[in-house]
């Protein structure tokens, strides 16, 4: 038994729906289970296509118990509002990696889900516009 859970890229300023989606689906515990049930397939095609940026608002501390998703940036939720501010340059030297732009598509995530609301939402302060969150075990296998 799984339970699926769509999270979708919303413009923020109209609320239209965009086509990117991440659906996930989660194991429901039974012994009749696959051993690795998590299937993240609309974010792994996001991922090789370049055409999103995962941004793992987690600490340092618990990327390093328990990784993170290949070409995730790792930005402490409490360093994201200097980071959004930070030039282009700065942040690339920073992060490794280029600084998303007001259109790119972006997904925040964690491991509960309230920091990756909380950054989502001062994304849309910094005037990022295609954004969502997603959260736990559920992107176990992408790790």
């Amino acid at each position: 038994m799984y339970t699926l859970v769509t999270v979708s890229f919303y413009n923020v300023y109209n609320f239209s729906e965009f086509q990117c989606k991440i659906i996930f689906y989660r194991s429901s515990g039974s012994k009749n289970d696959d051993k690795n049930p998590i299937v993240v397939k609309e974010l792994e095609t996001l991922l090789k296509s370049k055409n999103v940026y995962v941004i793992d608002v987690r600490e340092k501390h618990e990327i390093n118990k328990s990784g993170k998703i290949p070409t995730s940036i790792n930005i402490p939720l409490d360093d994201l509002k200097e980071a959004l501010n930070e030039n282009s340059e700065d942040f690339q030297k920073k992060y490794g990696r280029k600084k998303p732009d007001k259109n790119d598509n972006i997904v925040m995530y964690c491991r509960r889900g309230p920091r990756s609301i909380k950054a989502r939402k001062e994304a849309v302060r910094h005037g990022y516009k295609k954004l969502c969150e997603t959260f736990g075990r559920g992107l176990d296998s992408m790790v």
